[in-house]
């Protein structure tokens, strides 16, 4: 009788483990969350307009990470809040993926950053406080052939920093962004509405 019992609870068991699967990315995967976030109170950003964001974020680690954490605001020519997927609650994977193409196909125009080194469960909260004005153009350098962009959108991303002198004396940080499926980390974006695009965030 004892035997039964016992096997009957592993099979129990078993089948249960199998109903509840293995834990969200988002419990697996080191995570990145912009809480809130303040912007102009205008229904479009227009080409010229300064832009003063402030961010509040929060990053949960899943595994032992040093970098720099950035709140960025990008410009592209090539891409649009149309062709791009962040709705993070649905599809955390794929949103953080579009990140890591919106990083590879736009320019950075005013950013905030922090380093960060963090062991799994440690959460840290970091706010941003960024001001811009609106470029007419995106710069080619960064987005052969450039001209006037298609998206304007808030970035919140990590990645290994380097530092560097720039030509003026100045010291600066150039920050290689960490892949979402190479790295197990989910980056985070929104898109912000820019007159004559037609976009917005979705």
């Amino acid at each position: 009788m004892a035997r039964k019992s016992i096997g009957a609870a592993l099979v129990l068991a078993g089948l249960l483990g199998g109903c509840l699967g293995e834990p969200p990315v988002e419990e697996r995967w080191t995570h990145l969350e912009i809480l809130s976030m303040a912007v102009p109170d205008t229904a479009a950003i227009a080409f010229g307009d300064s832009l003063p964001v402030q961010i509040s974020s929060r990053v949960t680690f899943r595994d032992l990470f040093t970098g720099f954490l950035v709140g960025e605001i990008r410009v592209s020519q090539s891409l649009s809040a149309d062709s791009l997927y962040f709705d993070a609650d649905e599809d955390p994977v794929r949103a953080s993926e579009d990140v890591d193409r919106l990083l590879a196909a736009s320019a950075p125009v005013a950013r905030g950053l922090k380093g960060l080194a963090g062991f799994p469960q440690l959460i840290r909260r970091v706010d941003f406080e960024i001001s811009t004005r609106v470029p007419a153009f995106v710069d080619g350098r960064f987005d052969p052939p450039g001209g006037p962009p298609r998206g304007l959108f808030l970035v919140l991303y990590m990645g290994d920093g380097e530092e560097i002198e720039l030509e003026d004396g100045r010291d600066s940080v150039v920050v290689t962004p960490f892949v979402t499926r190479d790295d197990h980390i989910l980056a985070k974006a929104i898109a912000l509405p820019l007159a004559g695009t037609g976009g917005g965030a979705p």
